[in-house]
């Protein structure tokens, strides 16, 4: 049970890590680490000595996080084990901040930063908006059937724990809504929430770019919708099997979720690589954000800036605008919503 369970942790830290020590290197333009200096402050001693720090931090506490992993396992503290990823992700957050603190003092006036400008435009094939809008409904449609056929469904619901064998039903629990329904309500909506992240990525993220990232940015753009539909459909695919589970057949299980978990694995990979290559172009021109609304240099503050969504400045993806109310709504919905889904399916009878 411990190696077992160690075996499924540590490649998660491991990938972690390794991702973070890159991040000096996913430099899009003039910014380090979220910061706009100069093209000859990466390459100079101090520069060099901040990501040397931060690599130190990052791998420092994926050690930690491993070790304590490891204890924890031994002595059958399972709850404690599955946390230590949150003293890796604390450790990297910290030198996150050091770093970004320690550049700061070198910053450079960007070039070429003008307002927000959202570009009313279709965004894309009208394929690619279907594709984004239809996950969601895996999931809901299996708690629909579900909610059809309840008083035919098995008295003792099926749980399903064991991580090397999918579809093996470790112990029994007595069928209640809760059981029934809460995988695929907290599915419908954490993919609710990605929908809501890429119709803001497509149709209210910024467009102000100059320069040489007039191209760059549509492309990127356009990458991270493609990843985000694509991991949307294999974990709406994965959570609706899931959700029907103690209906199928272990065989089917079997069969199933090693085919889902590879098409997530391949979109990530498929679309993560290019987006990550694009995140080290050295690409002229500005992103239109300025230095003073990047609170720690990871979340973007900006009243005046019209758009949702901006493109992160280390590392790939999007985040929001916390100068817009509507980013507010979207991070009460990720807050509540969980309780909420819980609070009805206690209440149902």
């Amino acid at each position: 049970m411990r190696s077992t369970m160690f075996m499924l942790l540590a490649p998660v830290m491991l990938l972690i890590a390794v991702l973070f020590h890159f991040i000096p290197r996913m430099r899009k333009r003039n910014l380090y680490f979220a910061v706009t200096v100069s093209e000859e402050f990466r390459q100079s001693e101090e520069g060099q000595s901040i990501a040397r720090t931060f690599r130190t931090f990052v791998w420092a506490g994926t050690i930690l996080a491993l070790a304590a992993s490891w204890t924890a396992l031994g002595r059958g503290w399972v709850v404690a084990a599955n946390l230590a990823p949150d003293v890796q992700i604390v450790v990297i957050l910290i030198a996150w901040v050091i770093a970004w603190r320690r550049t700061r003092s070198h910053a450079v006036p960007p070039a070429g930063v003008r307002s927000a400008e959202i570009v009313q435009a279709s965004g894309g094939p009208t394929w690619g908006l279907l594709a984004l809008i239809l996950p969601p409904f895996g999931p809901v449609a299996a708690a629909v059937f579900l909610w059809l056929n309840y008083s035919e469904l098995p008295a003792h619901w099926g749980r399903y724990t064991g991580p090397i064998r999918p579809g093996h039903v470790d112990h029994f629990i007595d069928k209640s809504p809760l059981v029934v329904f809460a995988t695929p309500a907290i599915a419908a909506a954490v993919l609710l929430l990605c929908l809501v992240i890429g119709l803001g990525i497509r149709y209210a993220s910024r467009r102000g770019s100059s320069g040489e990232r007039a191209g760059w940015a549509p492309k990127f753009r356009r990458l991270n919708l493609m990843m985000l539909t694509g991991i949307m459909w294999a974990v709406s695919l994965m959570t609706s099997v899931l959700s029907l589970a103690p209906l199928l057949s272990p065989g089917t299980i079997q069969a199933l979720l090693p085919v889902f978990v590879v098409a997530l694995l391949a979109t990530l990979v498929g679309f993560g690589v290019p987006l990550i290559r694009m995140s080290m172009e050295r690409t002229g021109g500005s992103d239109a954000t300025p230095d003073e609304c990047w609170k720690g240099g990871a979340i973007y503050y900006n009243p005046s800036d019209s758009a949702l969504m901006v493109e992160k400045r280390s590392g790939i993806g999007y985040t929001l605008n916390f100068g817009n109310r509507i980013a507010w709504v979207i991070l009460a919905f990720v807050l509540l919503a969980p309780i909420f889904v819980i609070a009805v399916a206690s209440g149902l009878k």
